[in-house]
């Protein structure tokens, strides 16, 4: 029985760490929007600029500690599923470095890519993938001092795709090594929960990899290695086709979400781009807006009273009648089955709170951006 306790004891600890992820991503993404709006208007002031790219650094950086903590829950709830494919190695390395250039750049570093002279294919799912190679690049960003040097090298051993991130920064005595990708575990070189180490961990070891880490010692850098089983199908390029182009008059956005600030603040950011939006702030009211607006694009929240955004998709999707439209889950849940009840809602797209400026902007057709 202590055993079933205890396994009772972590079910209800990953569950509350996913649920304060979530509760903590409604507050954060009207934050997010807001900055956006204000990026133009506070760009001609350098001190208002300089206080704007502080907000915007802080608040990505709380972004990223929410996203860890929803996703170690995840992986430790034995709710996490793979949906694989097959993804070139070099592709899933640009995917992590681009998502941190902005951060290599502000902390005063030089970043240098290796990528091997073939293609090297691996199988997995390639969004957790970047992510893995993105938390040790995190990590060196983190333990490295402003004038400093990261490497990530792709390459091959045998049967095998090898990830390397080496930095010059601080470096760790030998024997902490397994420290490191331990969770809720500090040491010299480890300063925090160590989510992001540990969630790297479990994410190559679900893709059938291992991770190691190596340093000579402190003030002489370190270098993470991740070793992951390559793919020996053989990969065909599927091209896929082009939508149509829209028609001539502006893209029409309907935003849904009951936190009014996320809705507003959303809002403001697709009229921006050029959109005309109408605003809902619940799935009724989105559902009686679309009758009359007849959005192009739809961004609707799931977690409303009365009715949620899965049965406000349905009753938008069935309305429209065959009208060319495209439904948005823009939700705080993220996990493997909340994409599939999305998808059996009708929904095209799934996005998870708050939804970054670029996967914003990628929703809308090439005139609009």
């Amino acid at each position: 029985m202590p055993d079933e306790s205890a396994k009772l004891g972590d079910r209800r600890k990953d569950e509350f760490i996913a649920t304060l992820a979530y509760e903590l991503r409604n507050p954060l993404a009207p934050l997010r929007y807001a900055l956006n709006v204000l990026r133009p208007q506070l760009g001609a002031d350098a001190a208002m600029a300089r206080v704007r790219d502080v907000m915007e650094r802080q608040v990505d950086a709380l972004i990223r500690l929410v996203d860890d903590l929803h996703d170690i829950a995840l992986v430790q709830s034995g709710a996490f599923e793979l949906r694989r494919e097959h993804v070139e190695l070099a592709a899933v390395i640009a995917a992590a470095v681009e998502g941190r250039a902005a951060l290599v750049r502000d902390a005063g570093l030089e970043l240098q890519v290796e990528l091997p002279d073939r293609s090297l294919w691996l199988e997995g799912e390639p969004g957790w993938l970047a992510h893995l190679v993105g938390n040790l690049i995190d990590n060196a960003i983190r333990f490295t001092d402003r004038g400093g040097r990261i490497v990530v090298r792709g390459g091959v051993d045998g049967e095998r795709a090898s990830i390397t991130v080496r930095d010059s920064g601080r470096g760790f005595a030998p024997e902490l090594a397994g420290e490191l990708f331990e969770l809720y575990r500090t040491s010299s070189r480890q300063l925090g929960l160590g989510i992001g180490l540990a969630l790297a961990r479990a994410l190559a070891e679900q893709h059938g990899g291992t991770i190691t880490a190596r340093s000579d010692g402190e003030g002489r850098g370190a270098e993470l290695v991740v070793s992951l089983p390559l793919s020996t199908a053989r990969v065909t390029t599927v091209v896929a086709p082009q939508a149509p182009a829209p028609a001539a008059r502006r893209f029409r956005i309907l935003i849904t979400d009951d936190n009014r600030d996320a809705a507003d603040t959303l809002a403001d950011v697709m009229r921006d781009l050029g959109c005309e939006v109408a605003v809902a702030y619940d799935g009724g009211q989105a559902v009686e807006v679309a009758r009359s607006f007849v959005p192009d694009l739809v961004l609707l929240d799931i977690g409303m009273p009365v009715l949620d955004g899965y049965e406000a998709a349905r009753r938008i999707r069935s309305e429209a009648g065959g009208r060319p439209l495209s439904l948005v889950a823009l939700t705080g849940w993220g996990q493997a089955d909340d994409r599939q009840r999305a998808r059996e809602a009708g929904f095209d797209v799934h996005l998870v709170k708050p939804a970054t400026f670029e996967s914003l902007r990628a929703l809308l057709p090439s005139r609009t951006r």
